[in-house]
């Protein structure tokens, strides 16, 4: 369980950076490449990442609770 979290705020963390510095990029980073890598990958990350977040958290839950209920 601590583990999952664990994992999961550094997720967290290290995804709230990346999102702050393509920010950053963005901002200088306007041509055509640009724009391919924006729709080739940062999209999906868009998407996969804080569905991979929540689905941590919610293995978190479950693992507690199985946790408590075999103690």
């Amino acid at each position: 369980m601590a583990g999952v979290q664990q994992a999961q705020q550094r997720l967290q963390a290290h995804w709230e950076s990346l999102r702050q510095q393509w920010q950053a990029t963005c901002a200088f980073w306007q041509d055509p490449v640009a724009h391919h890598f924006e729709r080739r990958f940062w999209q999906e990350w868009e998407q996969t990442v804080p569905a991979t977040l929540a689905a941590m958290e919610r293995l978190a839950q479950v693992l507690e609770q199985a946790w408590r209920e075999v103690r």
